[in-house]
């Protein structure tokens, strides 16, 4: 609940976030789906390790079983 407070001042964009993303190939076993973009892999870091997303990543981490990536973008849109 906390998550958008501390992301607004992070510079970065948030580009989807899904509770029940629809499996059109494959398998997926996750049940929800964040995907934010930063302008480069250290301000994406800053956040992450920032310490107010720290803190509440702390719920996060107690109830969920997550996984994050780190995905390099293309220089322009295809």
């Amino acid at each position: 609940a906390r998550f958008f407070d501390v992301f607004k001042d992070s510079g970065g964009r948030l580009l989807a976030a899904d509770e029940k993303p629809v499996v059109l190939d494959g398998e997926w076993a996750r049940d929800k789906i964040v995907v934010m973009s930063f302008a480069d892999e250290q301000q994406a870091r800053s956040f992450l390790d920032s310490p107010r997303y720290q803190d509440i990543s702390k719920d996060r981490i107690a109830g969920a079983d997550t996984v994050g990536l780190l995905v390099h973008g293309l220089p322009a849109p295809v």
